[in-house]
């Protein structure tokens, strides 16, 4: 549906006659989503709509899910890419991720339908916090922490400092607050170390948890912004 005036639905798709329409707008009876409205505002796709108690126009439902990436998976719902994500999860809205996985890679992603949290995360970026667990091929030495922790030089430009924990001899914790293209791997790699396995388990507060492999789980609109 185009953008229309409310008293435009009234009229020409509740089939109200013009005057009555008018009437109910100055009665304000007239509700968009839950709040008195104005005879000239415009309804968007997304608005409930509401004459008294009779609803007239649903609103759109917006839904949020965290969900565990399988390795080998693409983080995209493109269909005519293999190995999507659409073929891998199993509802009825139409979601896209917010922010991506490298498809060797697993973890917490996010999927919605609403692109206004899409819009909302990508301007926080560099304040929200990512955490990954990674396993290298061989012992990590002193001065690899160190090094990832001041920023190393990939694609033209360095890295932002970052916090890294030794978590034994092969496997470290990273908190990055960028998302360069497969930035980990590509820093592991100016050290010498290859990635055997990665896996993101934070997103801002939101985190993996025990959420298993290809699960989806219902959030709430924002909750990793916390």
């Amino acid at each position: 549906m185009k953008r229309s005036t409310v008293l435009f639905y009234l009229v020409h798709v509740a089939k109200y006659n013009h005057a009555e329409a008018k009437q109910l707008l100055a009665s304000e009876q007239v509700l968009v989503n839950g709040a008195i409205t104005r005879i000239d505002q415009l309804l968007q796709k997304q608005d409930a709509l509401h004459v008294g108690d009779r609803l007239l126009k649903p609103g759109k439902i917006w839904k949020y899910y965290a969900y565990h990436k399988p390795r080998g998976i693409e983080s995209t719902l493109n269909k005519n890419i293999n190995a999507n994500l659409a073929a891998h999860i199993d509802v009825d809205e139409h979601l896209f991720p917010v922010g991506r996985l490298d498809k060797a890679s697993e973890g917490l992603m996010i999927l919605t339908n609403d692109g206004s949290v899409y819009k909302k995360t990508l301007a926080k970026e560099e304040q929200i916090e990512k955490e990954y667990l990674v396993r290298l091929n061989k012992s990590i030495d002193v001065s690899f922490q160190v090094a990832m922790e001041e920023g190393i030089v990939i694609m033209g430009q360095k890295t932002l400092p970052c916090k890294v924990k030794l978590v034994d001899e092969y496997t470290f914790s990273i908190i990055l607050i960028q998302g360069l293209n497969r930035q980990i791997r590509r820093m592991c790699y100016k050290l010498g170390y290859e990635v055997v396995s990665l896996k993101r388990i934070r997103i801002g507060s939101l985190s993996l948890g025990d959420l298993k492999e290809g699960a989806l789980l219902e959030i709430k609109k924002g909750s990793w912004l916390i």
